[in-house]
C-alpha cells in the first residue's frame, strides 16, 4: 500500500485513490487519515469508523511501510491547526498511531533498518 498526502481542499476523492485498488476500499481510509479536503472531513465520520480507520491504519503497519507511516504522522501533526474543536480528535488519533508504529519499529528495529536499506 503506498501512502499518499495530498491537502489541497480542490482535490476530489478520485483523485485521492490514485493507486488505491478498489479491493481496499477500506484501507484508503488509512491513506485518507491524512487527507484535509471538505469531502472526507474527520468531524463526519462517526467515532465507530474513526476507531475503524484507527485499527486499520495499525494493522497495515510493516517493516516496509513503519517509515512512511511515521513521516506522514509527523507531516500530519505539522499542519493541523491548534486550537480547533474537530482537529483534537484527528491529532489523538495521529498520535496514537504514532505511539503505535515507534513501538513496533523498537520491536522489529532490524527488520525495519533491512527494509529501509532496500528501497
Amino acid at each position: 500500500m503506498e501512502l499518499r498526502l495530498a491537502f489541497a481542499p480542490a482535490q476530489a476523492p478520485a483523485r485521492c485513490l490514485q493507486g488505491v485498488a478498489p479491493a481496499s476500499m477500506r484501507q484508503w481510509h488509512v491513506t485518507a487519515a491524512a487527507l484535509q479536503t471538505p469531502v472526507c472531513h474527520p468531524r463526519t465520520r462517526p467515532r465507530p469508523i474513526q476507531d475503524d480507520v484507527l485499527a486499520a491504519a495499525s494493522a497495515a503497519v510493516t517493516p516496509h511501510t513503519a517509515p512512511a507511516v511515521l513521516a506522514a504522522c509527523r507531516c500530519l501533526a505539522a499542519t493541523l491547526p491548534a486550537g480547533l474543536a474537530w482537529a483534537a480528535r484527528v491529532r489523538e488519533m495521529q498520535e496514537e498511531l504514532t505511539h503505535h508504529v515507534l513501538s513496533y519499529t523498537w520491536q522489529h528495529f532490524r527488520t525495519v533498518c533491512v527494509s529501509a536499506g532496500r528501497r
